[in-house]
């Protein structure tokens, strides 16, 4: 029986990995649904905690990591902020929810993240080291087939009309009743374009670090994505990838890949650009996407930045009035109306928010509610698995493993430079991608990637 349970498990946790690209996604209902990987993950926690339960071996070698300790040094803040404010959170409400209500949601969903974390962590300890690469890496590739074969309904509909009613199809299946519309860019299976760069700064990495040490498929594969990101029309994809290129290229120490993707950029542009006319995206421009990179946005988007960075602002004012921990767990949203510039009720997005205001940012968030100290925490739990990951890639013979590690390293840099721009902790590649790091440095030397 116990035998399995562990292989149900592990086989969740990679239906968990293909589920990937279906970011808050799923179910949407006048707004954002929920990330697919969730539901086989959670399944997997659940079924986790009764095999340990049934066995009586409730000890778990992820406790001997740093970065366990931050994890619940970061939890347990969260609670102290909370009880610290606990007066204002019983009286906090709006009327779609109150403050002991998203006090009590946030905290389940920080235990759910921990634990999540943990259950990857020890069923992949039961593989190999070169298993758990290969398989993850196989996992990654089926998620971008699913991810890239939707994206190619998506491009095929801006040129011939007679398929969008196939899309709406797609659409409708996974999305829901308010989910089923034609975009006027590439977002995959995603929520929009913005959040499928959470899902490209996971999966980018892997295909390009194999692309770089000469699998030939990767190549096209690797076209591909560019083709994608760049129809995606998001700063975000655009930063996210290019980031990730850059950073495994100066690794490498190769410089012919990245030219090779720029020139097919700048030539997928150039004849997107040649005939915008005739498409029904016509509306927007390239050019202006990529200068609003460096300079203002005039490329039709500004009223949905005017919202982000409203609350962002916003969100940073409640934490200037609360330094040290913040207001509490959930409870930014109680003061962001008093916090938000004029300037940001320029865009009519900001009214469908005000009754149930929210902050566009994770760190924004954890200032206001954590504090610094939240903050400075959250960023011990990356940075010391960051550490650790490239103390390894000095010592890794395995070249399979050495470009797993490098990939690895990428996707989490990657996924945190998303996390400004939408609230993504509740997405679960990024604990995946941190119990992946807890397992690539288990059964090495503590002087090089252990706590010593």
């Amino acid at each position: 029986m116990m035998v399995n349970l562990n292989t149900i498990q592990i086989q969740l946790l990679w239906l968990g990995i293909i589920l990937f690209p279906f970011v808050n996604s799923i179910l949407m209902n006048s707004g954002s649904g929920f990330s697919g990987s969730i539901i086989p993950l959670s399944i997997g926690v659940i079924i986790w905690i009764i095999s340990k339960v049934i066995k009586g071996n409730v000890s778990i070698n992820t406790f001997f990591h740093t970065g366990v300790y931050f994890f619940a040094l970061w939890i347990i803040e969260a609670i102290v902020s909370s009880v610290l404010n606990f007066e204002v959170i019983a009286y906090s409400e709006n009327i779609v929810s109150n403050g002991i209500e998203q006090f009590l949601f946030k905290l389940a969903a920080m235990l759910v993240y921990f634990f999540m974390a943990i259950y990857v962590y020890d069923i992949t300890l039961s593989l190999k080291i070169d298993a758990v690469c290969n398989i993850v890496c196989k996992m990654l590739l089926i998620s971008f087939a699913i991810a890239g074969l939707y994206s190619l309904v998506e491009i095929l509909s801006m040129f011939d009309e007679s398929l969008k009613p196939i899309l709406l199809g797609l659409d409708a299946f996974f999305r829901g009743g308010d989910g089923g519309s034609v975009s006027f860019k590439v977002r995959s299976v995603s929520y929009e374009a913005s959040t499928l760069g959470n899902y490209l700064a996971v999966v980018a990495p892997f295909i390009l670090v194999k692309m770089i040490n000469g699998k030939r498929m990767y190549i096209f594969v690797s076209i591909y994505l560019m083709i994608m990101a760049l129809m995606t029309y998001s700063r975000t994809v655009y930063v996210v990838v290019f980031f990730d290129m850059l950073l495994i290229s100066m690794y490498y120490k190769t410089w012919k890949y990245l030219l090779m993707l720029i020139i097919a950029l700048f030539t997928i542009s150039a004849i997107i650009s040649t005939v915008n006319d005739s498409l029904w995206f016509s509306n927007i421009s390239l050019f202006d996407i990529f200068t609003s990179l460096i300079d203002s946005d005039d490329s039709g988007r500004i009223t949905s930045n005017y919202m982000r960075y409203g609350s962002q602002i916003a969100a940073y004012g409640v934490w200037m009035d609360n330094v040290v921990f913040g207001v509490g767990l959930g409870q930014a949203k109680f003061y962001l109306l008093n916090y938000i510039p004029d300037w940001a009720w320029m865009s009519s997005d900001m009214f469908m928010f005000q009754d149930n205001m929210v902050v566009f940012g994770v760190y924004p968030r954890l200032l206001a509610e954590q504090g610094i100290v939240g903050l400075l925490l959250y960023f011990l739990l990356w940075g010391t698995v960051i550490n650790k990951l490239i103390k390894k890639c000095t010592h890794i013979k395995n070249d399979e493993e050495k470009m797993f590690v490098v990939a690895l390293i990428a996707a989490i840099i990657g996924s945190l430079l998303t996390a400004n721009n939408w609230d993504m902790l509740s997405y679960p590649a990024n604990w995946v991608l941190l119990a992946l790091a807890w397992r690539m440095c288990e059964n090495v030397d503590k002087r090089v990637c252990g706590d010593a």
